[in-house]
């Protein structure tokens, strides 16, 4: 006999542990003495001993647990030992999906949407790409949408404050460069650079 552990998860009993049933010494002494008292000759063809290992009583089961044959609870055993981390075994020996709370980037209409999975037996989308498996591209395709959304929330006052700081910051970047180039003795016009610079900012928030 095995005992099957399991939670219910969105009314499916899903199985978290699998063990040998334990015997409850008491209950089976007593059910062996209600034996002999009934049938006395029975210790003629049997041993006290052997009479306890044929009728034994298993201990109480309390939610969330539910005894098997040995032949079933091999075949769960099997089957949850062998599952893939995103699986869950049912209590009916049925395999079913659990990516909850997976996060995953997906594109809808053309753009970039990060969703998540909140309930089990939902699968991921065949087109779903997990956080981690971004490309490089990809990751910097999302970067650039999600800053054009929030320059896009900014008011006509926060873009012009933001664009004199990216502008005053390009100017000590490029007055850096150029004192670097001037100590290396290296060809430098800081003009050029920074009115390159000038004009990306200036696109950025127009």
């Amino acid at each position: 006999m095995k005992t099957i552990t399991f939670v219910e998860i969105e009314s499916y009993q899903i199985i978290i542990g699998i063990e040998n049933a334990s015997p409850d010494p008491e209950e089976t002494n007593a059910k062996v003495e209600a034996i002999i008292a009934k049938t006395p000759d029975i210790l003629l063809k049997k041993t006290r001993e052997e009479l306890l290992a044929e009728n034994v009583v298993f201990s109480h089961l309390g939610q969330g647990k539910k005894n098997v044959d040995d032949d079933e609870g091999k075949r769960l055993k099997s089957i949850l030992d062998n599952l893939d981390p995103h699986e869950r075994l049912q209590f009916s020996g049925d395999i079913i999906a659990d990516w909850r709370d997976t996060e995953y980037w997906i594109i809808q209409d053309g753009s970039w949407n990060k969703q998540k999975i909140e309930q089990i037996g939902e699968s991921l989308p065949q087109d779903a790409i997990l956080p981690d498996k971004l490309s490089q591209t990809q990751q910097r395709e999302i970067a650039e949408q999600n800053e054009a959304a929030r320059l896009a929330n900014l008011t006509p006052e926060q873009k012009t404050e933001e664009k004199e700081a990216a502008l005053a910051a390009a100017k000590r970047e490029v007055r850096r460069l150029k004192e670097e180039a001037e100590i290396a003795g290296e060809p430098f016009d800081a003009a050029i650079e920074y009115q390159s610079r000038k004009t990306k900012i200036e696109e950025k928030y127009r």
